[in-house]
């Protein structure tokens, strides 16, 4: 990940994402959006488990997006959502700069709570009070064997952001770390990672 005036060498099968950070977070580098970026490759790499519908909550600079758009099949459904005008706009500006197709990520203006229909991943890189408030609205856009993908949530906050999730149906799958932030992936109803 870099930017466009100094583009990184895509390297052995990974790919190069330009990002134009403008205002809106994630630049690559911050340890929740790395976090969010090797668990979209797990989870696109396995055929058989990839998601074919993805929901991208505060999208900020597009990057989820745009690696969820790189590596998932062509039939995969990329929706993309934020309330600030400014990240949809650097959003926009990224797919383009990354030769994204208009059509592969639908960019949504509106707030969670409108967004209708329910995917097999939810991804939401966004401080862990605002998952919280969000909480009801993050399960509900979540398919019956969908995933929720939650991170920026710092260790301090971990317990308070699962169990709002849990006492909502959720399950904890898998969790990882990262220099002091967690990224959480949780399943409808399933039993607890060990």
């Amino acid at each position: 990940v870099g930017p466009p005036w100094e583009p990184p060498e895509a390297t052995d099968g990974v790919e190069a994402i330009l990002i134009e950070p403008g205002l809106a977070f994630g630049t690559g580098t911050h340890a929740t959006t790395r976090l969010c970026l090797g668990w979209i490759d797990d989870l696109l790499a396995d055929a058989a488990g990839a998601p074919g519908s993805i929901l991208d909550v505060g999208c900020g600079s597009g990057i989820l997006s745009i690696a969820a758009a790189r590596l998932a099949a062509p039939s995969t459904t990329i929706d993309a959502l934020d309330v600030d005008p400014e990240a949809l706009r650097v959003s926009r500006e990224n797919l383009e700069i990354n030769r994204v197709p208009a059509d592969r990520v639908q960019i949504m203006t509106r707030p969670l709570n409108q967004v209708t229909g329910a995917y097999q991943l939810v991804v939401a890189n966004i401080l862990s009070h605002i998952l919280i408030l969000l909480s009801a609205d993050l399960v509900r856009c979540a398919a019956p064997q969908g995933r929720l993908l939650l991170c920026g949530i710092g260790l301090d906050s971990e317990a308070e952001v699962t169990e709002a999730f849990q006492a909502l149906g959720m399950r904890l799958s898998a969790r990882r770390e990262l220099e002091g932030w967690v990224a959480l992936l949780l399943n409808h109803g399933e039993e607890a990672a060990t």
